[in-house]
């Protein structure tokens, strides 16, 4: 009772103590909130237990009281509506959750307090200034970054109406937004100034002749701002914008209009951002790798992502709408040129819908430039890239290391050739380390076989008590020398073993050489000729473990097979082994032809027409070997099944590769090639999984129908009571009137396979049906047939025969 006392006690007093060391909640700081269908950069204040703020966009405040529990409640302003709201902060002070209204959701996150001040550009001293200023958060805002709300919205100028609300001024600035969005322009060419506090550029889609002037206007001296136009003019606006790019609305541009340069570069530059996190395959979408090996795309295309990545940040900061959206443009967007190259974003020729990529002319030569241009430095408002590829982190670790090394020498740097070198050298001395290893392995698995023989031999030897003790001794002898035997071969590798040597080695060679040198940043013919080099190592390496396991896996098997009674597994072992090494080798040979470019078509219909000139010449023996692995394959039966093929009913009794011997029912050999067997109709009487019975019983005319019913009843209750019966499988009733008998056909099975146990079954069923009918007084009916004789008077009288010859005299003639 005490212990539980002092529990409760404990209990009680834990509110207590969390409350003291629970820290007050300050809600200060910037916070990124979101709700069902927007959201809003909200910054507070906080004093005592009174909070204050604002939130962007909507030009919105908010007042609240903080309560119990972290918890602040309290109402929010906008222009024309107003309501209130509760927010509960979490344990860690970082996120709140919320609602407001009648139950809307209201969530938030705490930033970081610099975040906002993050962005690239914050100018605004000049019309081009405020619009590069604008476009930039912008964007940025589009990516995610609602923070960058803290730069835009307080540049935009409202061309207010008294009738204006916040919903009509949030309505105008997407509208504004969408205006920018689908025009292409130059930020350089925006005014530097304006003529009495104001100035106008020009805006429109890529491909027409529309445009749209943006107002700027000196709110004060040094301060400029994008004025908003009122919602009809914007709204007319947008619809000339889309009609001229041949769109109803927006959400048909939205679906229709993805495929064009600037497409192309925001995926490669979200792509690049979140290459661990998701992005590489979008980054490698925009690259044109169609003149690169498949095996070496991987390689190459993570590479020129880096380069491309690397020049363009160092070009300057990208903006979308500086680069074309027009799908249909004929000629290809340049984003850098140089005397070593260009880097631009093309299209493909094709039959269906174009698409862009960056050209493969710019993938080629974006090392050479990076290399002409790497020491400058990244454009303003980036950061030095990360690198996502191992080549600029060990270039730029050996860069550290000795500058020198970077000098370049004959097609390659000189730690490059260095790398080459290296690796060559390490994946030798690998392959060589394997080889021991196996060969070690190999020798330590034969010791412990027969150390396990030999103990086993001494022990059978020592058990057998019976034995004189001569016979003993030598039986101990000769185990300590078959022990000794075994050792000297366990000593060294087996012949097996050894050939697998060679094949380990060549597939960690070549396994190795294809890792690593994608690290190096190779020009592209060195890669792909050290890449095809690689992969003939793999293949021959691959195939060469590959037959040889089947060798040693398929001649176990075989031996096993003889080993046992079946006829079947000593053949299937044999002929899957020979057709699994054909496949390794046919194989071998096509991934050998397309990895070193050549016409591997010519070299299958070389083969193809070889293995015609064989079958032709050799077709029966041919037809033969394939009708046994079609019977091997199938197992159509099995030793000792009685099969029907051809007219013969005989029994299985082997199968060879070029016929099958059956056994007939006179005790006479049967000799099938088996391709003919193969084509045969092959009836199994082994296979059966039940047995059919037919049965007709005859009654005597003279048996009433009623006996006749209960006769049939009485016959199909029978069936039902045997043991073996299948129900669903009964059929009975009347089948015919014939000439002497009233016919009752059972038509019916038994649950039985062997001939021995239908004819017990069978017999079973006929004793209690002879049964029944003396039960039920019916009687089976035979042949009969009734003979009348008629008296001699009923007969009728036959005509008088007449005499031979003719009576009449012939003519006389005369």
């Amino acid at each position: 009772m005490l212990p539980r006392c002092l529990l409760w006690c404990c209990l009680g007093l834990l509110p207590a103590t969390s409350a003291l060391a629970t820290p007050a909640a300050d809600w200060s700081g910037n916070w990124r909130t979101f709700w069902r269908d927007g959201q809003a950069l909200l910054t507070l204040t906080q004093d005592g237990t009174q909070v204050r703020g604002d939130y962007q966009p909507g030009r919105g405040r908010v007042t609240g009281t903080l309560a119990a529990k972290g918890r602040l409640h309290g109402r929010w302003f906008e222009e024309d509506r107003a309501g209130t709201f509760t927010f509960a902060l979490a344990p860690d002070g970082q996120t709140f959750a919320g609602r407001f209204g009648n139950g809307e959701f209201w969530n938030g996150v705490r930033l970081a307090p610099a975040r906002a001040q993050a962005q690239p550009f914050t100018a605004s001293d000049s019309p081009r200034e405020t619009l590069r200023t604008i476009v930039t958060a912008l964007n940025a805002t589009a990516a995610g970054d609602v923070d960058a709300t803290l730069i835009w919205e307080p540049l935009l100028l409202f061309a207010e109406d008294a009738a204006s609300s916040t919903r009509e001024l949030a309505r105008r600035r997407q509208l504004l937004f969408r205006l920018i969005d689908l025009s292409t322009f130059r930020i350089h060419e925006a005014p530097e100034s304006g003529d009495d506090g104001s100035a106008a550029f020009a805006i429109g889609p890529a491909g027409t002749n529309w445009t749209f002037d943006l107002e700027f206007v000196a709110a004060a001296p040094g301060r400029w701002q994008l004025l908003v136009p009122r919602l009809r003019t914007l709204e007319r606006a947008l619809a000339g914008s889309l009609g001229a790019m041949g769109f109803d609305d927006y959400n048909s541009y939205l679906q229709q209009r993805t495929a064009h340069p600037r497409q192309v570069m925001r995926d490669f530059l979200t792509g690049v951002a979140t290459w661990h996190a998701g992005g590489e395959q979008l980054a490698l979408a925009t690259l044109d790798l169609s003149d690169i090996s498949p095996a070496l795309q991987a390689i190459e295309g993570t590479l020129a992502a880096d380069f491309l990545r690397q020049i363009i940040d160092r070009v300057g900061y990208v903006i979308w709408q500086e680069i074309p959206d027009d799908p249909v443009r004929a000629t290809p967007y340049v984003h850098y040129s140089h005397g070593l190259g260009e880097i631009a974003i093309v299209p493909l020729a094709g039959d269906g819908p174009v698409e862009w990529r960056f050209s493969r002319a710019s993938i080629r030569a974006a090392p050479a430039i990076f290399q002409a241009i790497q020491t400058l430095p990244v454009a303003d408002g980036l950061l030095e890239p990360r690198p996502f590829s191992d080549y600029f982190r060990l270039r730029q670790a050996v860069a550290d290391l000795s500058p020198a090394l970077l000098a370049r020498g004959w097609l390659l740097e000189h730690w490059q050739w260095l790398a080459l070198l290296s690796i060559f050298a390490g994946l030798a001395l690998l392959a060589w380390l394997s080889g021991l290893l196996l060969e070690w392995l190999a020798r330590a698995l034969m010791r412990v076989r027969n150390g396990v023989k030999a103990a086993g031999r001494d022990v059978r030897v020592a058990a057998d008590a019976a034995a004189e003790e001569a016979a003993t001794q030598d039986a101990h002898g000769d185990a300590a020398a078959d022990s000794d035997a075994g050792a000297d071969v366990g000593a060294a590798p087996t012949r097996a073993h050894r050939r697998l040597l060679w094949p380990l080695r060549l597939l960690l060679f070549g396994a190795g050489l294809h890792a690593l040198i994608g690290d190096l940043g190779l020009p592209r013919d060195v890669l792909q000729a050290l890449g095809v080099l690689s992969a003939l190592l793999l293949i021959l390496g691959l195939a060469g473990l590959a037959y040889r396991s089947t060798g040693l896996v398929g001649g176990h098997f075989i031996r096993r097979a003889e080993q046992t009674a079946s006829y079947i597994d000593d053949i299937v072992a044999s002929l899957a082994t020979g057709l699994v090494k054909l496949a390794i080798i046919i194989s071998t040979i096509i991934a050998a032809a397309e990895t070193v470019g050549l016409p591997y078509e010519g070299v299958i219909a070389g083969l193809g027409i070889g293995g015609l000139a064989l079958a032709i010449a050799a077709r029966e023996t041919v037809s033969n070997f394939l009708g046994a692995g079609i019977l091997l394959a199938d197992r159509p039966f099995k030793r000792g099944d009685l099969v029907q093929v051809g007219g013969h009913l005989a029994v299985i009794e082997t199968v060879g590769l070029r016929s099958t011997r059956l056994r007939t029912l006179e005790d006479s050999l049967l000799m099938v090639p088996n391709g003919k067997l193969a084509d045969e109709i092959i009836d199994n009487f082994g296979r059966r999984r039940r047995r059919r019975l037919v049965l007709e019983m005859r009654l005597a005319y003279a048996t009433a129908r009623a006996r006749l019913e209960a006769f049939v009843e009485a016959v199909r209750a029978t069936y039902l009571a045997q043991p073996r019966a299948l129900p669903e499988t009964l059929h009975i009733g009347l089948s015919d009137l014939g000439q002497s008998s009233i016919d009752i056909k059972l038509i019916a099975s038994f649950d039985v396979v062997s001939l021995r146990e239908f004819t017990a079954a069978k017999h079973q069923l006929l004793a209690d049906i002879v049964s029944t009918a003396e039960r039920l007084g019916v009687a089976f009916a035979f042949p009969t047939r009734t003979l009348h004789i008629a008296p001699a008077s009923d007969l009728p009288r036959l005509p008088e025969p007449e005499p031979d010859g003719d009576p009449t005299p012939a003519p006389v003639q005369g």
